[in-house]
């Protein structure tokens, strides 16, 4: 099986896929690994009806507003830290200064 195919089994038919590819293969697939995949199967399909509920949903929901929220308040309060060309603003005004004042400045070389 390949990579996208083991990446797409156990979403598809469960992690128990691995038993029937070890039958293919003609080798045994084992008490543990059996005992190991239902019991993995089984946190799954519980977890997936979880998260089906309307009450999970409300949470996920809130918690997604809270994390918006606080992005956005750290944001006002540092100000832009990630957007794109975020570093370049309020270069323009220090280059083209409209106060007509030249900087001048003196270069020393040493050996």
């Amino acid at each position: 099986m390949r990579r996208t195919g083991s990446a797409v089994g156990p979403k598809n038919e469960g992690t128990a896929y691995i038993l029937e590819l070890n039958k293919k293969l003609s080798l045994s697939p084992g008490e543990e690994t059996q005992k190991f995949r239902e019991k993995k199967d089984k946190i799954r399909a519980h977890r997936a009806e979880e998260q089906a509920t309307e009450e999970c949903k409300k949470k996920r929901l809130f918690a997604k507003k809270n994390r918006s929220r606080r992005c956005a308040a750290l944001e006002q309060k540092e100000g832009t830290t990630h957007d794109s060309g975020c570093g370049l603003d309020g270069i323009c005004e220090l280059v083209d200064d409209p106060s007509g004042e030249s900087f001048s400045f003196e270069l020393k070389y040493y050996n």
